[in-house]
């Protein structure tokens, strides 16, 4: 804040810099976030005092992506790959492919930086590039994945195969907004053909479209609750 109002001279700041990066770089993506250009301005002081840091390069190319600035973000997301390659300037990268709408280079970004990511992180960039591909069914498979990572005390025990269940029942949670919720209720009766009862928990807005449409199917019970 002292920077921002002119109260510290630029060596102070670079001193600072030195000594506190990490807390400097905190404190430039949440101006960033802001939308306070200020917050490019002192991620590039830090590159001034630490010129082959990746990382600072990369949160460069992020913040442009949050000012819509997709060619700063391409060249700066391309000079921190150079230094280090890391999964967040990859992403950066696919990004500004989508950007200019090249799907399949932003395929190609997004799934380096997938594979440079924890083994237990899934990239959503990534998912997206691969349903855009019509690879539908390794990318609802990876979905699934970050779902479940997102997720995990929603989701005790997946069905993954096609083995009838018909002695069961199985808990439906719509909890998305208009378009994902009735987008995948087509598969509500494809789960009846497998499943002695459904149970559905909808949300107040979603509730009576689902009712009308869903209560009655047949060889299966059907429950919806709100």
């Amino acid at each position: 804040e002292m920077y921002l109002k002119n109260m510290i001279s630029d060596k102070l700041l670079k001193k600072l810099i030195q000594n506190h990066k990490i807390k400097i770089s905190i404190v430039a993506n949440y101006i960033t976030r802001l939308k306070n250009r200020n917050g490019i301005e002192l991620f590039k002081k830090i590159l001034e005092v630490f010129p082959e840091d990746a990382e600072t390069l990369t949160n460069i190319s992020a913040s442009y992506l949050n000012f819509g600035e997709i060619e700063e973000a391409f060249k700066y997301s391309n000079l921190a790959i150079k230094k280090e390659p890391l999964s967040e300037a990859y992403n950066n990268l696919s990004l500004c492919y989508e950007a200019f709408d090249n799907n399949k280079k932003a395929l190609e970004f997004a799934k380096k930086s997938n594979e440079l990511k924890d083994k237990k992180a899934t990239n959503f960039i990534y998912i997206n590039c691969l349903l855009k591909e019509k690879k539908f069914k390794e990318g609802y498979k990876l979905y699934l994945k970050f779902y479940i990572q997102r997720y995990p005390n929603r989701i005790s025990k997946i069905w993954l195969n096609k083995k009838k269940e018909k002695d069961k029942t199985v808990k439906i949670l719509i909890d998305k907004g208009y378009g994902d919720a009735f987008m995948f209720c087509r598969y509500i009766p494809f789960l009846a053909k497998y499943f002695k009862k459904i149970v559905i928990e909808a949300r107040d807005y979603t509730y009576e479209v689902i009712k009308n449409n869903y209560s009655d199917i047949k060889n299966c019970q059907v429950e919806i609750t709100k």
